[in-house]
């Protein structure tokens, strides 16, 4: 599909293969609530939609209020009235989720590739909080029994525990990690 996004960035294949592994799962199990952390332009959500994804909400929700204008174009293109768009902090966010998507930023700031464009650097790198917070705050808000696939970089500059998740996939040096939550 062709997706409006912002000049400053471009989703690329991790997305597609976080999709991929997500719809395989959904055929397996109905899920409810779904959110995709980070949504960015809305990519990873829009694509499990389309692509035979069932569910009863999914909320695309970003940090970044940049991406608003490419959200809202792209869910009139291929979203449907299960689709809602928030923008704002995740750490805010109280609603919980059968199933969470999301493709974060790879880098911590020392480690991320240096960008005079403000918004491509918070693409690349955790400016709010670390990944380490971040993977806790989606076992947080997962329902009881949910669970949650997330692309992380095995980098060293990253201290993930990841004898906590199941790692399903390794590509150079991006892992696909799921987690289940058995309440």
């Amino acid at each position: 599909m062709d997706y409006y996004q912002p000049d400053f960035y471009r989703f690329n294949t991790d997305s597609l293969f976080l999709v991929d592994h997500a719809l395989k799962r959904c055929n397996e199990r109905s899920f409810l609530n779904v959110a995709d952390f980070g949504a960015g332009c809305g990519v990873i959500g829009l694509e499990l939609l389309q692509r035979g994804g069932h569910f009863n909400r999914l909320d695309l929700i970003e940090y970044q209020k940049e991406y608003y204008p490419f959200l809202k174009k792209n869910i009139e293109l291929f979203g449907n009235e299960k689709t809602r768009t928030l923008i704002e902090d995740f750490y805010k966010i109280n609603n919980n989720y059968d199933l969470i998507l999301s493709n974060p930023p790879y880098f911590s700031p020392e480690a991320s590739r240096p960008s005079l464009n403000l918004n491509r650097k918070k693409c690349r790198s955790f400016v709010h909080g670390s990944m380490e917070d971040f993977l806790e705050l989606i076992k947080d808000r997962l329902s009881p029994n949910g669970e949650a696939f997330v692309l992380v970089s095995r980098s060293e500059k990253f201290k993930i525990p990841f004898e906590n998740y199941t790692e399903l996939f390794l590509y150079k040096k991006i892992s696909l990690l799921h987690f289940r939550l058995d309440k």
